[in-house]
């Protein structure tokens, strides 16, 4: 198989895998700028990738190596590919050159077309275990506690301000977990903290399937809030 897709980690942990793996893949490839035979796809935050950088792909992919026995295309953050370039991704993915190798790189795979996610040898990094100061924890445990004891519309307004996406949906997650984890040592917190812990693992696990980030945010204030409730 000549396509990859490596989710999960960060754009620093999926850049050191996409190298990794080319150097096995291949022998002396130069991973830099000045390299003819590297086309790396990466454009500003909130653009999407249209059918012309596509096109500009698929003309790198035409041409024979220079100097090296592969060619090597990266296209990062690949979700924000639209279905139109995805479909004439499709074409190259189908039937690539022997001498083209592509990695797709994104925190998630759920923006991409079924057909595309089918030509490719996935590569999960897993998701980073973030690190949290003394005052991040106490503001995650303070957020966990609003969500379950304010007014409904003032938890899901909580929620949508820390899951615009799954990555960051997924990252409030691990992050309240590691803060309701300092409350197990409390006899006070303890049994209602592993409780929440569970359901918030549980969320965690849906996101990886996957599952719509909202209706995922949606379900855990549900959760907690009737789990608080039960005696």
């Amino acid at each position: 198989m000549n396509t990859f897709l490596l989710t999960g980690g960060d754009l620093a942990s999926r850049q050191n895998e996409i190298e990794k793996t080319i150097s096995h893949l291949t022998s002396s490839f130069l991973f830099g700028p000045t390299n003819p035979d590297l086309f790396i796809l990466d454009l500003p935050e909130e653009s999407s990738i249209g059918i012309e950088q596509i096109r500009e792909v698929t003309r790198f992919a035409s041409i024979k190596p220079y100097s090296h026995t592969h060619k090597i295309v990266v296209i990062n953050d690949s979700s924000r590919l639209t279905p139109q370039a995805q479909n004439a991704l499709l074409k190259l993915l189908e039937e690539p050159p022997l001498f083209l190798l592509i990695f797709l790189a994104s925190p998630t795979d759920q923006d991409l077309l079924p057909t595309v996610l089918s030509r490719c040898l996935h590569i999960n990094l897993g998701q980073l275990t973030p690190t949290l100061s003394k005052e991040q924890i106490t503001h995650f445990q303070d957020l966990i506690n609003n969500i379950i004891n304010e007014p409904f519309p003032a938890a899901v307004e909580i929620c949508e301000q820390h899951s615009k996406d799954a990555k960051s949906a997924a990252e409030f997650c691990q992050s309240a977990v590691i803060a309701l984890e300092k409350n197990l040592a409390l006899p006070a917190t303890s049994i209602n903290s592993a409780k929440y812990i569970r359901i918030i693992q549980k969320s965690l696990k849906f996101l990886e399937a996957n599952v719509n980030p909202k209706l995922t945010m949606d379900n855990l204030i549900l959760s907690l809030r009737m789990t608080a409730k039960k005696p």
